[in-house]
């Protein structure tokens, strides 16, 4: 029943998500949309395959599908099935996939920025696809949605939250250590069973300083990052670009 209301809701809704800037994209050529055979996946009519860039849908399963899932989904056959497209992005993955943005070329209706909005989506970007990141986290609506369900942890509910599991985590570090090329960001005085964010390296390193950001000065700093949360010494998240961490405020 609960889906079945939301996807009324979804539904019912006029598909308007704000385009973005894609100026500094490659595009592809463009094509008119076959299928729509996931809430990640598009089939165009002259064979290619997109996979939506950029966005992580927590209860997706291709074989058990979660309820907020299945909503976007459903909002995507809405806004895309039979619709002309413009493909932005080149990146092929393993499986001859083209990972890109997708936008109705009348509508303007972008895809990520669709699911992100209606809170259907989580942004997840990686170190060699981060295009724009900072447009998609602007739409994420965290106060429904998948958010209901995976909110973001506090240091505190990170600890007993379920891992290994991809996770948006909030709060402010206690401290930062470099040790040897590896720098940890501490979210409490003991790192042995804290929260704690690892950047693995002088290249990633450099990765965040280009982006001007300077994970030294991050101490007394309102984080919020995300990436694969797993147990090592308490909840632990490696992040390798700097595009997965929001500088939010010093409190110190």
């Amino acid at each position: 029943m609960r889906a079945l209301v939301i996807l009324l809701f979804v539904l019912a809704a006029p598909a308007s998500a704000q385009e973005a800037d894609f100026h500094g994209l490659v595009p592809d050529r463009p094509g008119v949309v076959a299928s729509v055979v996931d809430p990640l996946t598009v089939v165009l009519e002259d064979g290619r395959v997109v996979r939506l860039s950029g966005v992580h849908l927590p209860d997706y399963a291709a074989l058990d599908p979660g309820p907020h899932a299945l909503v976007a989904l459903a909002t995507l056959r809405n806004a895309f099935a039979g619709q002309a497209v413009k493909v932005y992005g080149r990146v092929v993955d393993r499986m001859g996939h083209i990972r890109a943005h997708l936008v109705t070329k009348d509508g303007g209706v972008w895809a990520q920025g669709l699911l992100l909005e209606r809170g259907l989506a989580v942004v997840r970007t990686t170190a060699d696809d981060a295009r724009l990141a900072r447009e998609m986290l602007a739409l994420e609506a965290r106060d429904g949605g998948v958010w209901a369900d995976h909110p973001v942890l506090t240091p505190e509910s990170a600890v007993s939250a379920q891992m290994p599991a991809f996770r948006v985590v909030e709060g402010v570090a206690h401290g930062v250590a470099l040790k040897g090329n590896t720098l940890y960001v501490n979210f409490g005085p003991d790192w042995r069973t804290d929260l704690t964010l690892c950047l693995p390296g002088a290249a990633v390193r450099r990765r965040f300083s280009r982006a001007g950001a300077d994970p030294m000065n991050w101490g007394g700093m309102r984080l919020r990052a995300r990436g694969w949360l797993r147990e090592y010494n308490g909840p632990f998240m490696e992040v390798d670009h700097a595009e997965a961490v929001e500088t939010l405020v010093r409190e110190d």
